[in-house]
């Protein structure tokens, strides 16, 4: 294989607000418009940019990465696996994002509201450890990939992180925000991603070449 197949490429996602996508409030899962703050909403959309940006990086560096993998692949079965999954990623770019944003949008449109599943404290890590057994090997190797790049990302970032929950938390009148509650917490980030990349059907070797673009382009620099 010496040149990659002609595929058509899929449109980016306009963040909500922006040109041609302009919105004063966010939609709730009911329907109901939920009004954010007018500095909050800056910040948001500004937020919503630079992660757009970045995940656009992850979808123009895919291309390259699993044809890459293809050339090496060690038989023509491995090699058409990761061809296809450079198909669906381009097929699946605009919803992927739209997915994401979408995710990061809900927590935003949470945010205000004390009594919001969102504000509340996490769950204890116990908890989540019990849940390990309850799900597959493949769902288990993502979910450690995930944590994992949280926990580098906040230990690089953790002034960061500290700053942008002051920041939030300066905007919020009945909330106060920390590390549970931020939305744009490498946690709920990662985690994100996580959901919306289940629009691509692959095996669990191609979602976590996935994972690690997602690593290097958008996780190591969104905080910076």
């Amino acid at each position: 294989m010496n040149h990659k197949p002609d595929l058509r490429c899929v449109g980016g996602t306009q963040v909500p607000g922006s040109p041609g996508g302009s919105r004063d409030s966010m939609t709730d899962n009911s329907g109901q418009n939920v009004a954010l703050p007018g500095a909050l909403k800056k910040a948001h959309r500004a937020a919503l940019e630079e992660l757009l940006a970045l995940v656009a990086d992850v979808f123009e560096k895919a291309d390259d990465t699993f044809f890459e993998y293809a050339q090496k692949a060690g038989s023509p079965q491995k090699q058409e696996e990761f061809i296809e999954t450079m198909r669906v990623l381009r097929m699946k770019r605009k919803e992927i994002e739209r997915s994401f944003l979408q995710q990061i949008n809900g927590m935003f449109q949470q945010l205000p509201d004390p009594k919001s599943a969102f504000n509340r404290p996490l769950h204890d890590q116990a908890s989540s450890l019990d849940s390990l057994s309850l799900v597959g090997n493949d769902d288990l190797e993502m979910d450690v990939a995930i944590e994992g790049m949280a926990s580098k990302a906040k230990s690089a970032c953790n002034d960061g992180i500290y700053q942008l929950n002051m920041r939030l938390d300066v905007l919020m009148v009945s909330v106060t925000v920390g590390d549970h509650n931020n939305p744009l917490h490498p946690r709920y980030v990662c985690e994100a991603f996580k959901k919306a990349s289940k629009l691509v059907e692959c095996d669990i070797k191609s979602r976590l070449i996935i994972f690690k673009l997602f690593d290097k382009f958008v996780v190591a620099n969104y905080m910076n």
